[in-house]
């Protein structure tokens, strides 16, 4: 280590010597990572309740940097250290994948509750309306229906007339 940096960490406190060190990493090529590892290291050697310097980490291929990335934001060891890391991250990737047909799954019970709701007030359960509306070739599909339930009631019940009457 040069004499530079050891009179440094003699002479200021933490704070300041991290500034002198981000200088010199910025704005010269004098210092390298080796260089830079050995000052840390000396840092956490003599400051032990905490450094404020924080050095990027590297990773030994691509595949654990995307993992590791992906990881973000989970609790403990899960997003630091690969092993732990790719676990959690697969079974996310399973809740996620799993979730999406559950997600549909459950807007489709809502749109077929909104459509059943929404005929019984003109006289006709869904369970009828479905087949009537295949019967008079109306190609709706139950997204729609819900919607105009919700938002065009007219349009709806003008839709139930129809199904109603197919002439």
């Amino acid at each position: 280590m040069s004499g530079f940096v050891k009179e440094c960490v003699e002479i200021f406190d933490l704070a300041t010597f991290v500034i002198i060190c981000y200088v010199i990493v910025t704005f010269t090529e004098s210092v390298g990572w080796s260089e830079l590892m050995n000052i840390s290291s000396l840092l956490l050697k003599q400051y032990k309740k905490g450094v404020l310097f924080v050095i990027s980490r590297s990773f030994a291929s691509k595949k654990h940097k995307k993992i590791i990335k992906m990881a973000k934001g989970y609790r403990g060891r899960a997003n630091r250290c690969f092993t732990v890391a790719i676990q959690r991250v697969e079974k996310g990737l399973l809740h996620a994948y799993r979730d999406r047909r559950v997600k549909r799954r459950d807007f489709r019970k809502l749109w077929i509750q909104k459509i059943n709701a929404g005929s019984r007030m003109y006289g006709v359960p869904y369970s009828k309306l479905i087949p009537k509306l295949e019967k008079a070739n109306i190609q709706l599909n139950r997204k729609i229906l819900a919607d105009f339930v919700e938002m065009e009631p007219y349009a709806f019940r003008g839709i139930i007339e129809i199904a109603k009457n197919p002439n």
